[in-house]
């Protein structure tokens, strides 16, 4: 370890850089430019000083590197402070009232099962005149005209804007927040016929021509047969972009531990770069064919990156690339550990808040698992065979790729791909075949007798794909699911996995005397965790739109209510619900229907008791009012019993509208709570209602 570290330089400075990213993001702090110029300009007063009247005495204790790690520590809390501070207030977009507004399309319209889903530029607003903006938002229009706008088209409407809503549920995506660190905070609704396109072609022209060319590849695959389930992973395989993937097919990529193949990333990136390298092999012989070779691969490869998206796992292959060809071009052989930390810093000075992408993490702790590991466990074994050498690298690779990405894994999706390692035995030559004919079909898509067979081999190796994962995700125990991780035994679970890896290559029995020591620390913490888990009791009244949803966990056993409308809607529970079943590790339910003839047995009568409270439903129908007063008061399906008469009779403490009552019902309920001095919930304005009990 010590005799790396030299060669490392830009790993150790990238440290102290995302250090100052973390806390500048977690503590919201704002380092103003004054306080960061005076910071440097002591570092570099302190350094100097340093160097000339303390170096024998502190160089030892590493005290050289200090004053540097501390200005790239604050350069890091600096730009991330810009990236928190948001539009300036005078650009902003009124919020909640009507307004005019001339937007421009920053991406091509994402086609959603009931709406189109547009990122934008607001140009300027209106209310009494123009006013300039420049504030990023996200819209949702109505299908029909908004599926054929394009990139660079210019729209005007009238609209309200609205503030982005965080999570109303326990355990939901965090919408907002993923918003926000692309730089939007509100979004809007366009209705048909309530917008005109009064432009185009207003966008950037390189990122138009690069959505065009992506849009023709697109083109190309359907006119080839390539459809369906096949088109939609062939369009994520080579060109990036998993909106259409059919959800069934994502969770078994997921469940195989493959997902990463649909994700164009650095394998896909690496294989065009082999490509090309062989293709410009003879320029080398000419006299400057050496630099015409290089300009010529870093422009493929920027171009390559640009028609698929720009994704992190694109972005981090490509300026790695980048730095390698360059130090080549100039005859310097850097560690592979440098370049990754060079494009590390250099996509996060653009954008620092990438550091917290979760593509971004994984791509690149798998990257440098890699590079340090493969190496060393690929030399305990040489097999005599080219195949079976082949086969162990394969094997090395995706085996130090899971370990390094695996406590990521149970933080982030609380689960673990069992045969990771059939899959991708199976998966990542087949895809490597079909990446490769994949872009000669695209590229000699016009010459139809040699891409018609590339086309039906294509489509037969897609398909292959998608019958491998499938199968692999129907084995007993393919996915081993977990209760929420925190961020400790996360931590906890990372120093256990270098210590034992660096006990296997070092052999120092301290370290794996500390791994062992480590393991039963976590053990101990997980132990813990799920015996508090399996004692507590806790409700849910969830926050779910047009729909009524009860959730139950009390010592170990669950449950769930809803209402009809939404049990007809999987992705609703799979969104809104589900979550807070699964970060409890409980991923197996039973739903109950309001109203139905067997309700379970901690529902009786419209009554729920629970953590030492009573609650009372009240709907629609006939309603059967105890002889005794209850705790919470919950009002579903627009109610139409008197709300006066029910809180006389059963005197709650609180009173909650849900998810299925209307806006004018809710706004006379709170009135009428407020005169009688009880306590009133609304869950679509706060959230859902989470009620623990005491243990």
């Amino acid at each position: 370890m010590n005799s790396i570290l030299p060669r490392i330089p830009l790993v150790r400075l990238f440290i102290p850089f995302a250090a100052g990213i973390i806390v500048s993001y977690f503590s919201g702090i704002i380092l103003p430019l004054y306080i960061f110029i005076t910071g440097i300009i002591l570092c570099t007063l302190f350094f100097s000083l340093q160097r000339k009247l303390l170096r024998h005495s502190l160089s030892w204790l590493g005290f050289d590197g200090i004053p540097i790690a501390i200005a790239l520590f604050f350069s890091g809390m600096m730009i991330t402070g810009f990236r928190l501070e948001g539009p300036a207030p005078q650009t902003m977009v009124p919020r909640d009232e009507p307004v005019a507004l001339r937007i421009r399309l920053t991406e091509d319209p994402a086609i959603r099962p009931r709406s189109v889903k547009l990122f934008v530029l607001a140009e300027s607003w209106k209310k009494n005149e123009w006013v300039a903006s420049g504030e990023r938002l996200l819209f949702y229009m109505e299908r029909g005209p908004a599926e054929k706008l394009l990139f660079g088209d210019v729209l005007l409407l009238r609209t309200r804007i609205r503030e982005t809503e965080g999570p109303g549920n326990p355990g939901e995506f965090d919408y907002k927040s993923w918003l926000e660190r692309r730089n939007i905070y509100a979004q809007g609704w366009g209705k048909n016929g309530e917008w005109k396109k009064i432009s185009e072609n207003e966008g950037n022209f390189f990122k138009a021509m690069a959505l065009d060319l992506r849009r023709y590849f697109l083109n190309v695959l359907t006119e080839y047969g390539i459809t369906g389930k096949e088109g939609s992973v062939a369009a994520a395989l080579l060109l990036g972009g998993s909106a259409h993937l059919d959800p069934g097919l994502l969770q078994a990529y997921s469940a195989s531990g493959t997902l990463h193949v649909l994700s164009v990333s650095g394998m896909h990136v690496a294989l065009i770069y082999l490509v090309l390298i062989r293709l410009l092999a003879p320029l080398e012989k000419l006299k400057y064919g050496k630099w015409l070779s290089i300009w010529i691969q870093l422009l493929f490869l920027w171009f390559y990156a640009t028609i698929t998206g720009l994704c992190p796992s694109v972005l981090r292959s490509v300026t790695m690339l980048t730095v390698v060809i360059a130090g080549n071009a100039f005859g310097k052989k850097a560690h592979v550990l440098n370049a990754l930390a060079a494009s590390a810093f250099i996509l996060l000075l653009f954008d620092p808040l990438m550091l917290f992408d979760i593509g971004f993490q994984l791509s690149y702790l798998a990257v440098a698992g890699i590079v340090i590991c493969q190496p060393k466990l690929e030399e305990w074994w040489q097999p005599s065979t080219w195949i079976g050498r082949n086969l162990w690298a394969l094997v090395s690779v995706t085996l130090v790729a899971q370990v390094f990405t695996f406590p990521l894994c149970l933080y982030y999706f609380r689960q673990f791909p069992t045969y990771f390692l059939l899959s991708n035995l199976i998966v990542i030559p087949v895809s490597t075949l079909a990446i490769y004919i994949g872009i000669s079909l695209l590229l000699l898509a016009q010459v139809v007798l040699i891409a018609k067979p590339l086309a039906v081999l294509f489509h037969s190796l897609i398909s292959f794909l998608n019958f491998t994962v499938t199968e692999i995700e129907g084995l007993p125990f393919a996915v081993l699911r977990t209760a929420e991780w925190t961020i400790m035994e996360v931590l906890l679970l990372f120093t256990c996995i270098f210590l034992l890896l660096y006990f296997l290559f070092q052999r120092k029995p301290v370290f794996l005397r500390t791994a062992l020591i480590g393991v039963l620390l976590l053990q101990v913490l997980v132990f813990t965790r799920n015996n508090r888990m399996k004692r507590e009791t806790e409700l849910v009244i969830f926050d779910v739109p047009n729909a009524s949803a009860i959730g139950l966990i009390s010592w170990g056993n669950n449950f769930l209510m809803a209402d009809s409308l939404l049990a007809a809607k999987p992705g609703d529970l799979e969104f809104h619900v589900h979550p807070f079943f699964e970060r409890h590790g409980i991923y197996t339910r039973q739903l109950d229907l309001f109203g139905a003839e067997m309700p379970p047995p901690w529902y009786r009568e419209n009554r729920i008791q629970s953590g030492g409270k009573i609650i009372f439903i009240a709907g629609n129908g006939h309603l059967k009012l105890p002889g005794h007063s209850c705790d919470i008061l919950l009002l579903k399906n627009n109610c139409s019993f008197p709300l006066d008469s029910l809180t006389h009779r059963l005197k709650p403490s609180l009173v909650v509208a849900d998810g299925s009552d209307s806006y004018r019902k809710t706004a006379k309920w709170k009135k009428i709570c407020a005169a009688a001095g009880i306590a009133f919930y609304d869950v679509k304005e706060k959230g859902a209602l989470v009620i623990k009990a005491a243990n």
